[in-house]
């Protein structure tokens, strides 16, 4: 396999990123104690909060620091494994 495009894999990560959290967003809308419950078994020894309230600004953080976050683990994915496969 040749070369990976770094720009189009940090995109695609970012991209996906930035769904599972609008997914888990809407979930919670729907869900909020069943995702708390969820929440608190992944993150062991973190303290949910109780007092959790949605709004649109806090949306649109998350989502764009979803979004950058995934950007910037693909970046790194991609190059770490560009370095890793020269011969």
């Amino acid at each position: 396999m040749g070369k990976l495009d770094l720009n189009k894999v940090a995109l695609s990560v970012g991209i996906t990123v930035a769904a599972l959290f609008v997914i888990c967003y809407v979930l919670f809308m729907r869900a909020p104690t069943m995702m708390m419950g969820i929440g608190s078994r992944m993150f062991h020894g973190i303290q949910m909060m109780n007092n959790f309230a949605a709004s649109f600004s806090g949306f649109v953080l998350g989502l764009l620091y979803s979004f950058i976050t995934g950007l910037f683990i693909g970046a790194v994915y991609a190059w770490a494994y560009n370095m890793l496969s020269k011969k």
